[in-house]
């Protein structure tokens, strides 16, 4: 097998494991408590709970922050496809540190110009996902602030309380979603930054991202404390009543 053939072989390997996690990961969600369950369970009730309040600052102040991370990581991506850039198309080509060292020179394979593509391409994904996630939690901050305030409910059925606050939480939730897409990008442009050294490395790095990715959203401590908080939620014991005390 030669060093192209293997260096297409493994890129296609990774990509699998990318995909297949993604599927994997949305599948078993559905019948165990995973990271992404539990806080759309926690935005229902935040909802919920919402709707039956007079203030709303803390609220916004609450969307606000998740807004400015999301905006940190599209920020940093936008640097990075920069820098990237620079590297491909610049005058004067910058040169990069790697292609002067033995050990990066002994392996042919796949050109370094192309691998540089193939990871520009996965950060330029994730800039796609966290600005669509902030468009979306802005969408979400409209319809918080057109709600309906606590003595305007009795204008509305229960079933469309219920409906409003099911369409505000899925809201949220695809923006979650989206914010959690452009992370996995980055992972994975990390695992794909192993290619320069070998093909090896990259697939090496890509199985480690995969079982990172698996603990943190189905067996991490976090993931423990929010379904503990969960149990011990009114809204979650009465099956996701709206009947506040």
């Amino acid at each position: 097998m030669n060093a192209v053939m293997l260096d297409v072989i493994c890129a296609v390997l990774v990509l699998f494991l990318w995909v297949g996690y993604a599927r994997f990961a949305k599948r078993r969600a559905r019948t165990s408590f995973s990271v992404s369950r539990a806080l759309h369970t926690q935005r229902l009730y935040w909802i919920k709970r919402l709707l039956k309040r007079d203030n709303r600052v803390a609220d916004v102040g609450v969307l606000r922050g998740i807004e400015h991370s999301v905006i940190f990581f599209a920020s940093s991506t936008v640097l990075v496809i920069g820098a990237m850039l620079t590297v491909l198309f610049g005058e004067g080509m910058v040169q990069v540190s790697m292609l002067s060292i033995q050990a990066f020179d002994a392996y042919l394979g796949v050109p370094r110009e192309f691998k540089m593509v193939c990871v520009l391409l996965i950060f330029i994904h994730a800039f796609f996902q966290f600005t669509w996630a902030v468009r979306q939690y802005s969408f979400f901050s409209v319809l918080v602030g057109s709600a309906p305030m606590p003595e305007e409910l009795p204008a509305y059925s229960e079933e469309e309380v219920e409906a409003m606050a099911d369409d505000l939480a899925r809201l949220a939730d695809r923006a979650g979603h989206a914010f959690n897409f452009g992370l996995r990008a980055w992972y994975f442009a990390l695992a794909f930054c192993g290619w320069f050294i070998s093909p090896y490395a990259m697939l090496g790095g890509a199985i480690i991202v995969v079982l990172v990715l698996y603990r943190r959203e189905f067996r991490s401590k976090s993931l423990h404390s929010m379904v503990r908080s969960l149990k011990r939620d009114k809204l979650y014991r009465e099956g996701l009543s709206d009947k506040l005390d």
